[in-house]
């Protein structure tokens, strides 16, 4: 049986999220689509390693010797954009592979795409973001103003993908951050600050740059080109999805997400193998652990209560803290969400 390939209007997908959104999970589902082909997390070299980067963790010196340290968030954007997927080869330089008949389906965060001035603008207390001397960012007062383009992409850039988003409730999402934090730091012996890595600010500012009909994404003057002319359009509103619903249906809630997306429906994205991923493998593999081990889509059944006893005693009052810090920008994007336990009647 021949392989199916994409529609040749489909452009690279992009499913954008925060840590522990389940998105690993949905990455994972994605690998099982015949006709996409996945992209784990391609930006974050960039935010770590490269000259441009915004996490501060490293010394200059030690950034200096890494591959991706001249390599730009446009050379990475780029090669996704034509369908081809970014490495660098056993001489240190930025290669692809060819472009190939499967559509790219991209996992990240969105604060990995971010100019530190921005992710300064919305998390100016974090020691980890350094904004350039004389830059300046300016977030919207109001959650529904006009945001600037928050990225180092340029909008004829971001319209050759489609994007998406996940989102998950943080009395869920923050402690199992943590809890997957402190196993990274017992096998490497060191960790990020895992405050610094919750970026549901983030992840709202560049939804609303997206979504908004006023922002540049969607008011600046379209390129001439044929090839985009005839490109799967961005759906609006962005298709988001919250895990609640993902978890509790989904088998609906993928249907209604690869119609969004202009994906043919395969059952085969629900279940898969419990194996070693290649993609997962790397430094920080405690963050994907569960994924790794899971077979398919798993309800959390337990409560935030309990939820809450499960924490590490001395993190308990600095996790809840952040809880109640970024509950209203998750429920400013739980608002938003476009399929949802309401919205499956369609299907039924």
């Amino acid at each position: 049986m021949p392989v199916p390939t994409a529609s040749p209007q489909s452009k690279p997908i992009i499913i954008w999220c925060h840590a522990r959104s389940c998105s690993t999970a949905f990455e994972r589902a994605f690998m099982q689509h015949p006709y996409t082909r996945t992209v784990h997390e391609p930006f974050v070299p960039l935010k770590l390693f490269s000259k441009t980067r915004t996490f501060q963790g490293f010394t200059e010196e030690w950034c200096r010797k890494s591959p991706w340290y001249d390599v730009t968030r446009t050379d990475v954007a780029t090669l996704l954009s034509e369908n081809k997927v970014p490495y660098i080869d056993e001489h240190g330089n930025l290669q692809s592979t060819p472009a190939g008949s499967k559509i790219l389906f991209i996992k990240d965060m969105a604060q990995n795409i971010f100019r530190p001035e921005a992710i300064v603008a919305v998390k100016p207390e974090d020691p980890n973001f350094k904004a350039p001397e004389g830059s300046h960012f300016d977030v919207p007062v109001d959650l529904d103003g006009v945001p600037e383009n928050p990225t180092y992409l340029p909008v004829s850039l971001l319209r050759k993908f489609t994007h998406t988003f996940l989102i998950r409730d943080p009395a869920r999402a923050i402690p199992s951050h943590y809890k997957a934090s402190d196993d990274l730091r017992k096998e490497m012996g060191t960790a990020a600050d895992p405050a610094s890595l919750i970026t549901y600010p983030e992840l709202r500012l560049f939804y609303n740059f997206i979504s908004d009909p006023r922002s540049e994404f969607n008011t600046a003057p379209r390129e001439a080109d044929a090839q985009a002319a005839h490109s799967f359009p961005q759906p609006y509103p962005p298709p988001l999805i919250d895990a609640a619903d993902l978890l509790e249906n989904p088998s609906a809630i993928l249907k209604k997400y690869c119609a969004a997306v202009g994906l043919p429906w395969d059952p085969a994205i629900l279940n898969w193998k419990q194996e070693t991923i290649k993609e997962f493998d790397v430094p920080w593999r405690a963050m994907y652990r569960h994924a790794t081990a899971s077979s398919g889509f798993e309800k959390d059944t337990r409560t935030t209560e309990e939820i809450a006893l499960a924490m590490v005693e001395s993190e308990a009052q600095e996790i809840q803290g952040l809880i109640e810090r970024y509950r209203p920008d998750y429920e400013y994007l739980n608002r938003h969400r476009t399929l949802t336990a309401d919205s499956l009647n369609e299907l039924l």
